[in-house]
């Protein structure tokens, strides 16, 4: 029995199946979703080796060096945030990772926080004096409209219950608060091109791929008025789009390759990636 889509509620079809994990999509508003869905995330996959070395498959080479190279976007970012929510007040960064976004927000005057599902993580972000915490959307502790704006970076594709994660969005942001959701964008040009083989489609690392229509149909069902829409330009090191593009191919980097790509001369350069199939949605918490 085919499952339905949790937007749109309409009958899915099979779409592909990668790592074991079947895909389904949505013929009316192209959600892309894992199903069966998985019940909690594979936390396992987010620990030491997805921030440094990916050698289980998933994530990253060197997390702080790849995010280094987005610090020009981030701050320029903090600067637009300030237009839309004036004053500066309480900023919780979901999947926060290490902190990098963390610092920068703290260091821009934002009251800022972060939460991610990594011990490992958590405690690296905690040894640069950051505030973080251990924990998902979901068993956060905070009271209701606790936050003045909410990011989740690259993050929403990850969760296994996405829809839940943003009704929790809504409870803690405080009403005229700000929600920042970046995420691959499943209705994209180039994800229409690039179809089966699009190199987002990565289970049980993402397992739910929004497509702008349906991202702005589940906020505005949950009280949010978008405020601002836009496909960025994203920059990566090297390193970061080899072992993307390795994975993506199905080929094993080489160990010298590897060996190369590890000089740090290629972690302090970001080069540009217009594809253009990433998402950056910011949405406002009505009034009730």
């Amino acid at each position: 029995m085919a499952p339905t889509c949790p937007v749109c509620e309409e009958a899915a079809i099979p779409y592909v199946t990668k790592n074991t994990f079947a895909f389904w999509r949505s013929p009316s508003c192209g959600l892309l979703f894992v199903w069966p869905f998985l019940k909690t995330a594979p936390q396992e996959i987010y620990e030491e080796d997805y921030f440094a070395g990916a050698k289980g498959g998933f994530g990253y080479a060197d997390y702080d060096a790849d995010k280094a190279v987005l610090e020009g976007f981030f701050k320029k970012f903090l600067k637009r945030l300030e237009t839309w929510l004036p004053p500066k007040g309480r900023l919780l960064d979901v999947g926060a990772a290490t902190g990098h976004f963390v610092g920068l927000a703290q260091a821009a005057g934002w009251q800022a926080e972060g939460i991610d599902i990594s011990s490992h993580s958590v405690a690296l972000g905690k040894a640069k004096g950051l505030k973080m915490e251990r924990a998902t959307l979901g068993d956060l502790s905070a009271p209701a409209a606790s936050f003045d704006a909410l990011t989740l970076w690259d993050v929403i594709e990850h969760v296994p219950d996405p829809l839940a994660a943003l009704d929790r969005c809504e409870t803690l942001l405080r009403a005229g608060g700000l929600l920042v959701i970046n995420t691959p964008d499943a209705g994209s040009g180039w994800a229409r091109f690039m179809g089966k083989r699009w190199h987002a489609l990565v289970p049980p690392e993402h397992v739910c791929l929004f497509t702008q229509r349906a991202l702005e149909r589940v906020l505005r069902a949950r009280g949010f008025e978008i405020v601002h829409a836009e496909h960025p330009i994203k920059f990566f090191t090297l390193p970061y789009i080899a072992s993307t593009f390795a994975r993506w191919v199905g080929w094993k980097l080489p160990g010298a390759i590897k060996k190369i790509l590890a000089w740090r001369i290629f972690s302090l350069v970001g080069i540009p990636l217009p594809l253009r199939d990433n998402l950056l949605i910011v949405a406002k918490k009505t009034e009730k």
